[in-house]
């Protein structure tokens, strides 16, 4: 079994991108030789309870109702690999939110993967992720975990891999990633990234590869400062078991901004699935000095944003009929280097959530969960509960 772990081993030293685009859950690379499926379908209506719509210390309360629809499918088995999942879906407030005059708000996601053997080893892999939606979470790079509007994200990358020998590769990266918020009070974060990455992988065993990569990215801004950004970093990614990978990154960020130059360490570790039988946990840390949320005003701006990402999940399956998981996430970004005299500033936001899943025939289950936010921002410090109950039907 641990030899054919390696046929997904052997992309990690492309599987873990720079740029603070995707969820930083996927860290630790799935391992394994995925399963096909055929086309399925899904749709889900629930009722909820918002206590602070608008994230502010001036909490607003509304209800609001979500509705939506979701495809997905997967081909592993011929030399075409292709997976897609859509969804479509909207959520309605019974009063107006994120400081807008809007009460209905899409949510929309769409993204799949393409990958192909070419032969002697070499192999190349495209994938492509689009979302418009109001609440993305922290493990996508936003700046904090506050309702801002819909937002439009994506997130669409190339790697290709090809063999020096038995045990060393070289693999090479491009992509490019973006955030958009519609709201144009929130437009001061929008920002997209261009990355491009040069990296040798050494399998020393079946279970663990070692890598070594130099990679780019242009942080590239609406308002604020632009910043190019050279990354040094050395990686280990290891299988636990058939079931289990564990990835670690560390090195030197080199963040040119403003025309001056800094160095900063740079951290990256994950860890994913099971524990024990029926229990399966994601867990991640990041710390890299971001360029987001560094725009204060008209020719004030922040050049330094480190930032630490924590995130922790975990599902346990107590029968073939209930399912419950809990999470966790923080972020604390110490803003520094702030231009015409601007005062450093620290911001720190955690989330809780739990969950429960009842299977009750075979297509229709019923789900409820419960999302606690702790945050500030510059306007103030703020709570947010959010109470969600529904059920969903696949097909």
């Amino acid at each position: 079994m641990k030899s054919s772990i390696l046929k997904a081993l052997a992309l990690s030293g492309f599987a873990v991108s720079s740029a603070m685009a995707g969820s930083l859950y996927d860290t630790a690379p799935t391992i394994g030789i995925p399963e096909s499926y055929a086309v399925s379908w899904a749709a889900h209506v629930s009722l909820g309870y918002d206590s602070n719509i608008n994230s502010s210390a001036d909490a607003q309360e509304s209800a609001f109702v979500r509705a939506g629809v979701s495809s997905a499918y997967g081909e592993f088995e011929s030399a075409d690999k292709i997976s897609y999942n859509v969804g479509l879906g909207v959520m309605y407030y019974m009063r107006e939110a994120y400081g807008t005059n809007n009460r209905v708000f899409p949510d929309i996601t769409v993204g799949g993967t393409y990958e192909r053997s070419l032969g002697s080893g070499s192999r190349i892999r495209l994938s492509a992720n689009v979302a418009y939606q109001p609440e993305p979470d922290y493990s996508n790079g936003i700046s904090s975990a506050r309702a801002r509007g819909n937002t439009f994200m994506w997130n669409v990358a190339a790697n290709y891999s090809q063999p020096i020998d038995a045990r060393l590769s070289w693999v090479v990266g491009v992509g490019t990633s973006g955030y958009l918020y519609e709201e144009r009070e929130y437009r001061y974060d929008d920002r997209q990234y261009v990355t491009g990455s040069l990296g040798l992988n050494y399998k020393s065993s079946p279970a663990t590869t070692y890598g070594l990569t130099l990679s780019y990215r242009l942080d590239r801004r609406e308002y604020g400062e632009n910043a190019n950004n050279i990354y040094l970093n050395a990686s280990a990614t290891h299988a636990l078991d058939s079931v289990s990978s564990v990835y670690a990154s560390l090195g030197l960020q080199c963040k040119n901004i403003n025309d001056h130059t800094y160095f900063y360490p740079n951290f990256r570790a994950g860890y994913n699935r099971r524990l024990t039988e029926g229990l399966s946990a994601n867990l991640y840390v990041n710390l890299d000095n971001e360029n987001i949320g560094t725009y204060a005003f008209p020719t004030l701006n922040y050049l330094s944003d480190m930032a630490w990402r924590l995130g922790a999940r975990l599902n346990y399956t107590i029968s073939p009929m209930v399912t419950v998981f809990c999470g966790a996430e923080w972020f604390y970004c110490d803003y520094s280097r702030g231009t015409n005299g601007l005062q450093d500033m620290t911001q720190s936001t955690y989330v809780l959530s739990v969950g429960l899943n009842y299977s009750i025939t075979k297509h229709l289950s019923w789900n409820t969960t419960y999302k606690f936010t702790d945050g500030s921002k510059w306007a103030g410090d703020y709570t947010r509960s959010i109470v969600q109950t529904g059920f969903s039907y696949s097909f």
